[in-house]
């Protein structure tokens, strides 16, 4: 087991004299006479240390004619957990004898074989070995499943080794297994990786049964069953397709085509990949398509739950049906049914994905046609009211991210002249537009954006348009140029101090990106306007430090944001911590707390000096003030949101930065939370368990603070007979919160005073000790 763990640790086990004596011990406790025990735990060693990646496979190749024959004899054996640990192994063994060179294109010199190492010889071996048990069929399941992996491991990676009759018979054994529900599921992942194999193994002696039986198998109600033959077909079809009839390219269609529905996304994108798969494999099945695809494709391109890899599969489809289906499904054919799956209550959602759609079909037209396409939705964005200009605007934007349309007259005028429209579904779509034709044809919209946001009107819109070309150049791997930056950054910073909390909340999502861009060309500028607006004297000042935070926050939250730029100037920003305002208080924190959860790197070095001083203090901070309403007065606690904050860094630090935390300062300080607000308690009640678990002595000293703060309180509170229902929900999981934390510290080395409180307070009252029991099971 130390041995296991020692492969995964970086430099695994050593040199190679080191690996030398490791498995020359290895062949030892293989040997015919060692124990059971010791033979599966030398092949669970082996395993391990033949798949980590801290030996490269140079290291390991001198040492595999050594364990070979004793693993192979292992395969022999009559214990099941030793010959499946066995076939294992032997399955780890091809990858080791490749290199990156084999997998690449056919006609390239093959590379040289690793030096003192017969691959010919140790592929017959493999295989001798693996088909003996393949070949089976009263042996236990597990040995079936190791056997089925091993064998597709050595056929797929060293199938250029083996006779040609050895794969044919290797092919019609992992055939037949599909027939047996118990190896269905590994001989079809087998057969899978066989196909998709870079050695191109001819797979034409089993291609029409194997495909006939997973067409079939398509029928069956297992999502997992489907989804792993879709995956078998898509590769069959990719490797082979130039082999297959038409007659069983039509039966994969019709079986594939009732899976494509919102039911199931995840199925309705292989089952679509499989159906582009054929259209590219055999032009001549569109007839089939029109048929039986393109009615389940047009329900699911109509649905709002359309999203991720099944809209991205749809329109990578589409694209290939309008360049192949010029006959049965020409490109007006496939745009008019588009069209007219608009339906004028559709959500905005589905727009959106009819939009993309139609984009997709477009992108690939002729541009002769195109122009004239887009010159109609050009006239639905500026005629009146309804989902059709809707759809024409997020159409044009869609189409805009993929092709330059500054050639279109007038584009960035009519796309303005929607902000005025007095519906807001109407001004967001417009707002998306024009932010995504600017991806690729900043020289001329980028101009307009600017001109835009210089002229104050419709700031939020423009802005969103703003984040919407920024987020695209990320997406798609762009990078907006510097020149482009220091024309953009100037003018965000001028709406860092606007009172529309929507607009600075905008301008923030644009800089967050840009700081992720382009780190050098923002980061001096925001420390500098830090440092500059530090001492607050106004609440404009207050605003532009909310700003930046918030803006940092979204980069540190992307996991790309921490360059060496920031991580140099964290510390300046930090100081927003001691700022007079609680909204600037609350941003630096949420600051922090995205810098613990997703890159800790970036703050570890101001973690003791800076962040838990303020973490201790704002614990325990309460700024209560009363606001007369009239008939009654209301009280806001503006440190609420500084003390939920706190304890979410403080969660984020245990798992990320557990050393770095100072235990003995935040466990005292964190007892004023169990009398505090309901969400407070809650979020201190998880965060008592898990401090509990990594460091109970600390815990445990503080328990009897807990109790008198509020954790015997809230256990013991009563319930107004005037209460309604919702109100005794929530105090009863309150409850039983507290009751968790009770029974997590009930392991603890405590003082007599906890147990005489549950015998007391818990085991005493009946609704309690009803919940208390049944978390305790």
């Amino acid at each position: 087991s130390l041995l296991c763990v020692l492969c995964s640790a970086p430099g695994g086990l050593g040199d190679g004299s080191s690996l030398e004596s490791v498995f020359a011990v290895v062949a030892g406790c293989l040997s015919p006479g060692a124990a059971k025990a010791l033979k599966l735990d030398a092949l669970a060693f082996l395993q391990v240390c033949l798949r980590c990646d801290c030996h490269p496979p140079s290291s390991v190749q001198p040492h595999i004619n050594s364990v070979l024959p004793l693993v192979s004899a292992a395969v022999q054996e009559d214990w099941y957990k030793i010959i499946a640990a066995a076939l294992r192994v032997l399955g780890s063994i091809p990858a080791l004898l490749v290199t990156p060179a084999d997998d690449d294109e056919m006609g390239d010199a093959p590379p040289p074989p690793p030096p003192n190492v017969d691959v010919k010889e140790i592929a017959s071996q493999l295989y001798s070995a693996v088909s003996s048990r393949l070949d089976e069929n009263d042996i236990d399941q597990e040995i079936k499943e190791a056997s089925i992996s091993a064998v597709g491991s050595v056929v797929s990676t060293l199938g250029n080794h083996l006779p040609p009759s050895s794969l044919n018979s290797t092919l019609q054994t992992l055939t037949d297994r599909m027939g047996n529900e118990i190896t269905r599921s590994s001989a079809l992942r087998t057969l899978g990786s066989i196909a998709s194999s870079p050695l191109k193994v001819d797979m034409s002696s089993v291609l029409e049964p194997a495909c006939l039986k997973m067409a079939n198998f398509l029928r069956q109600h297992s999502r997992q069953l489907k989804m792993t033959v879709l995956e078998a077909i898509s590769s069959f079809v990719q490797s082979n397709g130039g082999k297959m009839s038409d007659g069983l390219f039509v039966l994969i269609l019709e079986e594939a085509a009732p899976l494509i529905t919102d039911a199931d996304l995840q199925v309705s994108h292989l089952a679509i990949s499989v159906s582009y798969d054929v259209l590219a494999a055999s032009p001549s099945s569109v007839s089939t398509i029109k048929t039986a695809t393109m009615p389940t494709l047009l329900r699911l391109v109509s649905s709002p739950l359309l999203q991720g890899l099944a809209l991205s599969s749809t329109t990578k489809f589409l694209e290939e049906l309008s360049l192949q289906g010029s006959g049965e499904v020409p490109f007006d054919k496939i745009l008019s049914e588009l069209q007219s799956a608009v339906q004028e209550e559709a959500k905005p959602q589905a727009l959106s994905n009819l939009s993309k759609c139609i984009a997709s079909v477009l992108a690939v037209a002729d541009p002769g046609r195109r122009s004239g396409v887009v010159s109609d939705l050009l006239s639905d964005c500026a005629g009146p009211e309804g989902v059709t200009r809707r759809v024409g605007l997020l159409t044009i934007g869609a189409l805009g991210e993929r092709i330059d349309l500054s050639s279109v007259p007038d584009l960035g005028d009519a796309l303005l002249g929607a902000f005025d429209s007095a519906d807001d579904q109407t001004k967001s779509a417009a707002s998306y537009a024009l932010g995504h034709v600017s991806v690729r044809a900043m020289g001329t919209f980028l101009p307009v954006l600017v001109d835009a946001l210089k002229s104050g009107n419709k700031v939020y819109l423009v802005l969103s348009s703003m984040k919407e070309l920024i987020v695209s150049h990320l997406s798609l791997g762009l990078i907006v140029s510097d020149t482009d930056i220091g024309t953009i950054l100037p003018l965000l910073v001028g709406f860092m101090a606007d009172e529309d909390e929507g607009v600075r909340s905008m301008v923030a999502e644009c800089v967050g990106c840009f700081v992720t861009m382009s780190p050098e060309a923002v980061i001096p500028t925001l420390k500098s306007l830090a440092e500059e607006k530090k001492q607050a004297k106004n609440d404009q000042d207050n605003l532009v430090l909310w700003t930046i935070c918030s803006a940092l926050r979204n980069a540190l939250s992307s996991k790309s944001g921490a360059s060496g730029e920031l991580i140099a100037s964290f510390p300046s920003f930090l100081a927003c911590l001691d700022s007079e305002d609680f909204p600037v208080k609350t941003a630096a924190l949420l600051m922090v707390n995205a810098a613990v959860h997703y890159v800790p790197h970036v703050i570890l070095s101001s973690m003791k000096d800076v962040v838990m001083p303020a973490l201790t203090e704002f614990l325990e901070l309460k700024a209560v003030r009363t606001i007369d309403l009239g008939p009654f007065k209301h009280k806001i606690d503006d440190a609420l949101p500084l003390r939920k904050a706190s304890l979410a860094i403080l969660d984020s630090a245990l798992t990320q930065c557990p050393s770095h935390l100072d235990v003995g300062a935040i466990l005292p300080r964190m007892s004023a939370c169990f009398g505090d607000d309901d969400d407070v308690k809650i979020a201190a009640h998880q965060l008592a368990i898990k401090f509990a678990k990594t460091h109970p002595a600390v815990v445990a000293g503080c328990v009897g603070s807990y109790l008198e703060a509020g954790l015997q309180k809230t256990i013991t509170k009563k319930v107004k007979d005037t209460a309604t229902q919702q109100e005794r929900e929530k105090n009863d999981e309150l409850v039983r919160s507290a009751l968790r934390v009770v029974v997590c510290f009930e392991v603890l080395e405590t003082d007599r005073t906890f147990g005489e409180f549950i015998e007391r307070e818990v085991i005493g009252r009946e609704n309690v000790k009803a919940m208390y029991e049944a978390l305790k099971e």
